[in-house]
């Protein structure tokens, strides 16, 4: 019986990553992280991760990775922007590597499996949805049938029925962490602190219940409309964990942190409980959170909130289905956002352009909305139909079924009143009137002069990324996309 089985965990990169001008983030994938410690606790298999996105690391290198190292079965991870990119790769691994044992995962894969599917020829079995805990059960039934990728199936490749869920967040082990793995995810939001930082990533619930038409598990962070969450006693063990490799602020990569207001009280007691003096920045939504809310993540720890705002025009926000509420959506972003500044905790808004049926008159809303927000800064995306999400059902039926990117920055199909050209001008102009206002430079200068002198290294970098971007002249938009 083989005892050292090799398995390669993948995040499949972007193809088009040369063409994306807009500085992005790339937090860890905390879900091959999770797989990678449950198949190493299981004693049976050396695990290996290769995060393509943020290395970009070329198919041949993998492809000689692979046969040097050596592995006998691959797990891709492949994300809607990197659809064309993890196909490719898992070709010619099936090309170069006949017996390799592959495995697809990921947002992409689990929404469009009847495209990656019909792969029949690439593919031995996709799995949809949370995948780590039948991952190490496939894993251990080929360990246990002699290692030589003896499958429980009978059709290839093997999809579940099912999408899976992990119920019991406990369970999961603690992803294994080295400094030098925490060092190449930077936290690339501004903080006020004046040292230099050392991040750690942690989720502490997975779904999310609300309804959002443009939202799918292709941008999410877990998948189910179920709210499941951590013990604030296990969150808070994992954060002492990472504090013993020096890191000294926690993102916390929940999709909707706040969508349980007393799992968050409950974190933030026990924070003040064991009193680890540790800083953290979360996502969440406006009409999630009150003042006394607020004043317990500010004890807590929490110096930053991105908030979803969206949209400053209401027949958007509508559209959307963003709010579950009739009160009116500005009113009560202005409120959650000044509730926040009176606590000392740093704001992000997060906006779209090119909403379904907005015009030049919604994108002005939305930029006035963000003067009257006075957020710490802002981050536009354009609108994208992602599988999976409500709006993608109904604007994409004309779409054939493809290999093609969803991608925040190169939307494929234009459902707005602006044209492609426009989109590209409108998004520009927004950071422009929001960002190069003397007022917002002089705050931002005296709230985070001392950040970036610490993180000078990766801070300067990032500064450069962002005028880089802001100051470039829009280029001519090639229509391959299709209009509505």
């Amino acid at each position: 019986m083989n005892m050292n089985h090799h398995i390669l965990l993948i995040r499949a990169g972007y193809a088009q990553r040369k063409k994306i001008d807009h500085p992005l983030h790339y937090p860890p994938p905390l879900a091959l992280k999770y797989a990678q410690a449950l198949l190493e606790q299981s004693g049976h298999f050396k695990v290996r991760i290769i995060d393509s996105l943020v290395a970009s690391v070329p198919d041949r290198s993998i492809l000689n990775i692979i046969a040097q190292w050596p592995a006998q079965t691959v797990c891709v991870e492949i994300a809607s922007p990197a659809s064309e990119r993890g196909l490719t790769l898992c070709q010619n691994m099936r090309e170069r590597h006949k017996g390799l044992l592959i495995i697809a995962v990921g947002s992409d894969v689990s929404e469009r499996y009847p495209f990656y599917s019909a792969a029949r020829d690439v593919f031995d079995v996709i799995l949809r949805g949370e995948f780590e805990l039948e991952l190490s059960r496939l894993m251990i039934h080929v360990h246990k049938t002699g290692g030589g990728n003896v499958l429980p199936y009978h059709d290839a490749p093997a999809v579940n029925k099912d999408v899976c869920l992990v119920s019991e967040l406990d369970k999961l082990p603690f992803p294994s962490w080295t400094k030098e793995d925490l060092r190449s995810y930077p936290y690339r939001y501004p903080l006020r602190l004046p040292k230099k930082i050392l991040p750690g990533y942690i989720s502490t619930s997975r779904g999310c219940r609300h309804g959002c038409s443009f939202c799918s598990p292709s941008v999410r962070k877990s998948f189910g409309k179920s709210l499941r969450l951590r013990s604030a006693g296990h969150v808070v063990k994992e954060i002492e964990s990472l504090q013993n490799l020096g890191v000294n602020i926690i993102s916390f990569e929940d999709d909707d942190f706040t969508g349980n207001p007393e799992h968050v009280r409950s974190i933030c007691a026990e924070l003040r409980k064991k009193r680890l003096n540790i800083h953290w920045a979360c996502h969440a939504r406006i009409d999630e959170v009150t003042p006394g809310l607020l004043h317990d993540m500010k004890q807590a720890g929490c110096v930053l909130i991105l908030f979803g705002v969206e949209s400053g025009a209401e027949g958007i926000i509508r559209l959307l289905h963003k709010s579950r509420h009739e009160s009116n959506w500005n009113s009560q972003a202005k409120e959650t956002f000044q509730n926040a500044r009176a606590e000392g905790i740093a704001t992000c808004a997060l906006f779209m352009v090119g909403n379904p049926q907005e015009t030049r008159a919604d994108v002005d809303e939305s930029i006035r909305l963000a003067f009257q927000l006075q957020p710490d800064f802002i981050k536009v995306h354009n609108f994208t139909l992602y599988p999976g999400s409500q709006d993608y059902q109904r604007y994409s039926t004309s779409l054939k079924p493809s290999a093609a990117p969803h991608h925040y920055l190169r939307p494929i199909i234009n459902v707005s009143r602006l044209t492609d050209q426009e989109l590209k001008i409108f998004q520009k102009r927004f950071y422009r009137q929001f960002f190069f206002r003397p007022a917002f430079l002089l705050a931002h200068i005296k709230n985070y002069s001392l950040f970036y002198l610490f993180n000078w290294t990766w801070s300067f970098k990032m500064i450069m990324e962002v005028l880089c971007f802001l100051l470039s002249k829009e280029k001519h938009v090639s229509s391959h996309k299709e209009r509505l």
